[in-house]
C-alpha cells in the first residue's frame, strides 16, 4: 500500500481514472471521462470488452490490481453487490492504492457502509453513485447520480460524475445512494406493472388503451413508465429500451433486504417483485425490462363488446385507480427511510429527476399539491364501480386487487 496518504480533496484535477466492469454501462462512462488530459484506464473479466474500448483512448488492464495501482480514482460499475465486495477485496492488495472509489453499481446500503469504513483506515475514500437513466442517459451524459459519502470524498467525486451526469444529488451519508437507487427502481417497477396492468385490463374493458395512455399521462396515474417506457418502447412494440428484466429483478431483490431490515410493511412492492420474477422464468433469457408489459398483455383477453358513451367514465375511473396503487406503493417504499439518516427532500429531488418519478413523488417532494386520501377514496370508489359494470372482465389484475384490498382495509 502507498506509504503516504493523500487528501482526498487533493486529487480532484486526478489525471489516472480507473473504470471496472466495461458492460454496456461501463463501457459508456469510460467513452465519457476518455479525452483530455486524463489517462482512463479499464479493467473487465471479458478480455473483448477491454479490447472494445481500446479506439475511444482507454487503456486496458490484466486485472483489477494492475488498475488499482494505476489509478488515483476508481469508479465500479458491476453486476451486483458480491461483485463490488470481491473487487474492493481485490483492490486492497495493490500495492498503491486508488485515493478514491467511486461504486457506481447498484449495490446494498450496508455494503457501502461497510467498505467506506474499512477503506478510510488504510486511506482511501468510498462514494456510493448509483446510477438513474439507463444506457441511453451515460450515452447523452445525462444521468440522475445518486450520492452518498464524506462530504469532501463527493466534492472530488463530483468531478468525475458530470462527465456523464446531468444532476448529481447528495442523498446523505455512505448507504445513501444505494438506498436512493433502490428506492428508485422499485418505483420505477411499481409502475411500469401498475401501468402495463391497468392498460391490459382496457384492453379487456373494450377502452382504446392508447387513448387511456393518453388520459393518464394528463392525471395522478402519470409516471416516467407511463411517459417514456410505454409510448416509445412497449405500445410501439419495439421493446428495446436498454436494460435487463433480469438486473430489474435483482434490484428489487436487494430492496426487499432494505425492506425487511427497515420492519417496513410492503405488500404490494413484494408482489411487484414476485410478478417480475414470474415475467423473468417466462420469457426469453436476456429480455429487456418493456417485456414484462407484453406478458402481461398475454394474461386477458380483448372484449369483444365496447363501452360506447360509457368509454369516457370508464377511462376516468381507470385513470383513478392507477393513481390510487402508485399511492400506495409508494408510501410503502418512502416509509423505509426512517430507519436511515437520509434526507428526504435530498431523495426525492433524485427520484423525481430518475426513472422512479410519479405524480406522487412529484407531490412528496413539493412539485404539486396532490391530496393523498381524496386519490385514495377515489380510486376504490372508481374500483367498485368498475368491477360492478364489468362483472365479465377476462383479466388478471393481482397487482391492482392487491393496493385496492389494502386501500378497501383502511376504510377510505
Amino acid at each position: 500500500m502507498r506509504a503516504a496518504v493523500t487528501p482526498v480533496s487533493e486529487v480532484g484535477s486526478a489525471k489516472n481514472i480507473g473504470i471496472i466492469g466495461l458492460g454496456a454501462m461501463g463501457h459508456q462512462l469510460a467513452r465519457r471521462i476518455a479525452g483530455g488530459e486524463k489517462t482512463v484506464y479499464g479493467y473487465d473479466v471479458n478480455p473483448a470488452l477491454r479490447d472494445d474500448l481500446l479506439a475511444h483512448g482507454v487503456v486496458a488492464c490484466e486485472s483489477v490490481v494492475e488498475l488499482a495501482t494505476r489509478s488515483d480514482i476508481c469508479l465500479l460499475s458491476l453486476p451486483d453487490d458480491k461483485a463490488v465486495a470481491q473487487v474492493v477485496a481485490q483492490i486492497k492488495g495493490a500495492s498503491n492504492l486508488p485515493h478514491l472509489i467511486i461504486d457506481c453499481t447498484t449495490s446494498l446500503p450496508s455494503l457501502s457502509q461497510q467498505l467506506a469504513a474499512e477503506l478510510k483506515a488504510l486511506g482511501t475514500s468510498f462514494v456510493d453513485a448509483p446510477l438513474s437513466g439507463g444506457v441511453g442517459g451515460a450515452q447523452a451524459g445525462r444521468l440522475t447520480a445518486m450520492v452518498g459519502g464524506d462530504e469532501s470524498a463527493i466534492s472530488t467525486a463530483r468531478g468525475i460524475l458530470q462527465n456523464f451526469s446531468a444532476s448529481v444529488v447528495v442523498i446523505g451519508d455512505s448507504g445513501a445512494g444505494h438506498l436512493c437507487k433502490l428506492i428508485n427502481n422499485g418505483l420505477s417497477s411499481l409502475a411500469l406493472a401498475a401501468t402495463a396492468e391497468i392498460l391490459a385490463f382496457s384492453n379487456a374493458c373494450g377502452c382504446d388503451a392508447l387513448q387511456l395512455l393518453e388520459n393518464i399521462n394528463l392525471s395522478l396515474g402519470a409516471s416516467n413508465a407511463s411517459q417514456d417506457k410505454f409510448p416509445k418502447y412497449i405500445m410501439s412494440e419495439k421493446y428495446d429500451f436498454g436494460f435487463a428484466l433480469k438486473l430489474m429483478l435483482k434490484d428489487l431483490t436487494l430492496l426487499s433486504q432494505v425492506l425487511a431490515t427497515s420492519k417496513c410493511a410492503a405488500p404490494v412492492n413484494a408482489l411487484v417483485r414476485e410478478l417480475l420474477a414470474i415475467a423473468n422464468n417466462t420469457l426469453a433469457p436476456q429480455s429487456d425490462l418493456t417485456r414484462y408489459a407484453e406478458m402481461v398483455n398475454s394474461w386477458g383477453h380483448p372484449s369483444i363488446s365496447h363501452l360506447g358513451e360509457e368509454s369516457d367514465q370508464m377511462l376516468t375511473f381507470l385513470t383513478d385507480v392507477l393513481a390510487g396503487v402508485l399511492v400506495v406503493g409508494t408510501s410503502e417504499l418512502l416509509a423505509s427511510i426512517d430507519h436511515y439518516r437520509v434526507s428526504q427532500e435530498s431523495l426525492l429531488s433524485a427520484i423525481n429527476r430518475g426513472s422512479g418519478r410519479n405524480e406522487i413523488t412529484r407531490a412528496r417532494g413539493g412539485e404539486r399539491d396532490v391530496t393523498e386520501k381524496a386519490v385514495l377514496k377515489r380510486a376504490s370508489t372508481s374500483w367498485r364501480s368498475i368491477t360492478q359494470k364489468r362483472r365479465d372482465i377476462d383479466a388478471p389484475t393481482p397487482l391492482l386487487s392487491c393496493a385496492l384490498g389494502i386501500i378497501e382495509s383502511h376504510n377510505v
